[in-house]
Parts: structure tokens; C-alpha cells; sequence
């Protein structure tokens, strides 16, 4: 796999004009293009499925679906009989849900989401009172007894994930990823392009350090530029 196919890039737009554009200037530049909450509540999220793959290239239906089995098990069909390649469900509806995921998926890849990386310890405690690497390992052993294909995950429990040998075979979609030249914005928990790969991700998750790179430094202060510098953080970090 080329580094930059290990791209995801999240468009996370309200506007469907900014959307289309990313989608042009991009499509041949990265691995797939994820349409998250925001793309699919502003109505536009539908439209961009064929482009993308015209192009061969991942699709990444980014909800997080949470509800009950019966609920996930029709949501999960609907949007598979799209033809997207990746559906996220969040693994805290459990393994009835995860399980009735994965029976509807035809042939799209079912993702857990686990904590995410906008988390902090304290965060996590307060909500499933457990560490974030405890409910990380917790979630992908969800995932694996529901026969699940990936797991989303911040960085930070990458070196757990991959260090084990249960869960090799999750395909691991790191978020939370952080250029030392982007700010973190409202991210807790997250790693550099080259920590991340280094730590185990077989993809990366990236949004608004691309979309919307800082001014400065005057090198990737442009969307293009930036891909160029992650794409030759990850092709330093496979070496």
C-alpha cells in the first residue's frame, strides 16, 4: 500500500460546495474520503458515494450507529446496500448490536469506534468509569467476538492493540491525528502522522489538519501542501 492510500480524509464540511471541492482536488491524492455526522446531516453526504467510487477509492460512512440491534441491523443494511466500503457503528451498543451490524452488512466492512480521542482520563471515567486503554481493549474484544473487520481509535492505544496478538487482524483506522505544525484543536488524545504508523495504524483519519491547515508555517499553510507533508511523514515512518 502506497503512504498515501493510507490517507482517510474526513470531510466534515457544512457546506456541500467545500465538500465537492475536496472531493476534486483530492480524489486521486488519497486512500478514501470519510462522510461523517456532519456531511450526512447537511444532506449532501448521498450525492458524494458514486464519485467516490468511481474512483476506486474507500468509502467511509462515518455515523456511529448506537440503538438497539434491531435498529442497527436496518440502519446498517440501508446504507450498505449504498455500496459504501466502511460503516462505523460505536461498540458501546455492544455485542447483540455489533453482532446484528455485521449480519447486515453485505459486502461493506463493519468499524468500531471506541473512545474518542476528544476524551481525557476524566472524561472516560465519568462516562463507562474506566480508563481509556481498559475501555479501548474492552471494546475491540466486542469487536472481535461480533466478528467486526476494524476498530477506530485514537493513537494512543495503537501500541496496545498491535502488541497483542488477538487483534491482528482488526484493521486498525487511527483519529486523533496531529501534525507537530497543527493545533490540536478539541483533540485529547492524539499522535503525529509518523507516531501513529509507527505505533500500528493501518490508516489514518485525518480532517482538519488537511482541509484546514494553520497559516503557519508558510510550508503547508495550503490543504495541498499539507497532504504532501503527512503523506512524507508516514512514507518516513514505513521505512
Amino acid at each position: 500500500m502506497e503512504p498515501k492510500d493510507r490517507i482517510i480524509l474526513a470531510i466534515d464540511e457544512p457546506l456541500a460546495s467545500i465538500a465537492h471541492w475536496i472531493i476534486k482536488e483530492f480524489i486521486g491524492k488519497v486512500g478514501g474520503f470519510k462522510l461523517g455526522s456532519i456531511a450526512i446531516s447537511h444532506g449532501y453526504a448521498f450525492e458524494l458515494i458514486e464519485a467516490i467510487k468511481k474512483q476506486k477509492k474507500i468509502v467511509f460512512w462515518d455515523p456511529k450507529f448506537h440503538d438497539t440491534p434491531d435498529t442497527m441491523l436496518k440502519s446498517v443494511r440501508g446504507i450498505s446496500l449504498q455500496g459504501v466500503d466502511w460503516i462505523s457503528v460505536h461498540a458501546s451498543a455492544g455485542l447483540e448490536g455489533i453482532k446484528s451490524a455485521v449480519s447486515a452488512r453485505i459486502r461493506s466492512l463493519i468499524f468500531g469506534a471506541t473512545v474518542l480521542s476528544s476524551f481525557n482520563t476524566s472524561g472516560c471515567f465519568d462516562i463507562w468509569g474506566g480508563l481509556p486503554e481498559d475501555k479501548v481493549l474492552q471494546f475491540a474484544d466486542f469487536l472481535l467476538e461480533g466478528s467486526a473487520q476494524g476498530i477506530i481509535t485514537s493513537p494512543r492505544e495503537l501500541k496496545l492493540l498491535s502488541s497483542t496478538a488477538k487483534y491482528y487482524g482488526l484493521i486498525k483506522a487511527a483519529v486523533g491525528i496531529r501534525p507537530l505544525w497543527a493545533p490540536p484543536d478539541d483533540q485529547r488524545r492524539y499522535m503525529t502522522p509518523t507516531e501513529a504508523i509507527k505505533a500500528g495504524a493501518d490508516y489514518l483519519v485525518i480532517g482538519r489538519a488537511i482541509t484546514h491547515p494553520p497559516r503557519e508555517p508558510y510550508e503547508v499553510c495550503t490543504p495541498e501542501s499539507a497532504l504532501e507533508a503527512v503523506i512524507k511523514e508516514i512514507t518516513r515512518a514505513q521505512v
